[in-house]
């Protein structure tokens, strides 16, 4: 499969290397797939996100992806505590200001 990525005639908008057959059988015949069977377009296109358009003969469907890792909040919500912790150590070993005396030489 290296091999017949390394020489570059496959087109990688058009074909997809597999490491073993899938489940269903399915091999994918050109001559059967035609604009008649449906269509796919993206509806969301983000980092985080896709939906996808579905048209074909059973009907129209939404299908999403989410990129959602369990770890994601709980590695925010560390991050910002831990942020927020080292900005209060700061404030208060900040140096401080020494007093001035009050005009006329008292101090209050």
């Amino acid at each position: 499969m290296l091999r017949q990525l390394a020489l570059r005639w496959l087109d990688p908008w058009e074909t997809a290397l597999v490491e073993q057959p899938p489940a269903s059988g399915f091999l994918g015949d050109a001559g059967a797939v035609d604009a008649a069977c449906g269509s796919v377009t993206f509806a969301r296109d983000d980092p985080e996100a896709i939906a996808i358009d579905v048209e074909g003969p059973a009907g129209r469907s939404r299908v999403g992806f989410r990129y959602d890792p369990p770890g994601l909040r709980l590695g925010v919500l560390v991050s910002a505590l831990a942020i927020g912790a080292a900005l209060g150590v700061l404030w208060l070993t900040r140096p401080r200001r020494a007093e001035r005396p009050a005009p006329g030489g008292s101090t209050p």
